[in-house]
């Protein structure tokens, strides 16, 4: 992921820009985890998963990665239910 100008990007930025570039409408079941940014800033490499449904995104992630996922009103609705 490129981000010139910037020294990093946050997690729910990629959310959202991964969300637009796959026309995915549910941003929780984006799950994006392990970026590392380059020395000097301006790219990032990471991965990313997209679930088709939040319950299947609940069956394969673990907890501690749907906690950093979810906002915090949905948290307690869809993540740990």
């Amino acid at each position: 992921m490129l981000h010139e100008g910037l020294a990093n990007v946050s997690r729910n930025d990629i959310r959202d820009m991964l969300a637009k570039m796959y026309n995915v409408t549910d941003k929780n079941t984006i799950v994006v985890y392990g970026f590392h940014t380059a020395f000097g800033g301006g790219k990032s490499t990471g991965f990313g998963l997209i679930y088709d449904n939040i319950k299947a995104a609940k069956k394969f992630e673990p907890k501690y990665r749907m906690v950093r996922v979810c906002d915090e009103i949905a948290f307690f609705l869809l993540c740990l239910s």
